[in-house]
């Protein structure tokens, strides 16, 4: 049994051999993580894509909704009070500010 036991010992790898396993291991690792990364930065971009247009979409219909109100009444088919149109007007132009104030900080980072 004592035999056993030193034949084993002695076909331990050396420790270079164990460096070099660690080292493949670790590229292998590394491989791995980068191919996972670039596919996780193509799915976020995609994503991106299709919540830009839908925002856009919304932003769009609820600009032409708020502006065909305001023309409605304008010609007095329909009755707002002036409050009522200020503040339709303002939060669509803060929402089109802001929305392409976002889209610039993302397209043109410091």
């Amino acid at each position: 049994m004592n035999i056993d036991i030193i034949k084993e010992l002695g076909n331990e790898p050396k420790p270079s051999e164990v460096a070099d396993e660690q080292n493949i291991l670790s590229k292998s690792d590394m491989k791995r993580l980068v191919t996972e990364r670039i596919k996780n930065i193509s799915q976020d971009r995609s994503l991106r894509k299709i919540f830009a247009y839908v925002l856009f979409g919304f932003l769009a219909v609820y600009a032409v909704a708020t502006v065909s109100l305001v023309y409605i009444c304008g010609f007095g088919v329909a009755h707002l009070s002036d409050a009522v149109l200020i503040t339709m007007l303002s939060t669509t132009l803060a929402n089109v500010i802001g929305t392409f104030s976002f889209v610039a900080k993302y397209l043109y980072k410091q």
